[in-house]
């Protein structure tokens, strides 16, 4: 099984947020990415989801280490992809 790793900046972007879509959030990293981490490719390693409507998580798998590490949680408008 995958360990989700939440990294600084998206602890800090995520707080910056509305306390409902923090929610969902939380709820997406602790059921649905270890579910199924390997939706949305994006280049080797690098996947995303919409978490929300406007809102977006990109992540990055490890299959050595066994984690997923959380680097980008905010808007679609702003997402690194």
């Amino acid at each position: 099984m995958l360990k989700v790793q939440v990294t600084k900046k998206v602890l800090k972007q995520m707080t910056q947020m509305n306390p409902a879509i923090q929610h969902h959030f939380d709820v997406f990293f602790q059921t649905d990415l270890i579910a199924n981490p390997f939706v949305g490719k994006l280049e080797d390693d690098s996947y995303h989801a919409h978490v929300k409507y406007h809102y977006v998580a990109v992540w990055k798998v490890d299959k050595a280490a066994g984690t997923i590490t959380v680097t980008y949680a905010g808007t679609r408008e702003n997402a690194p992809y």
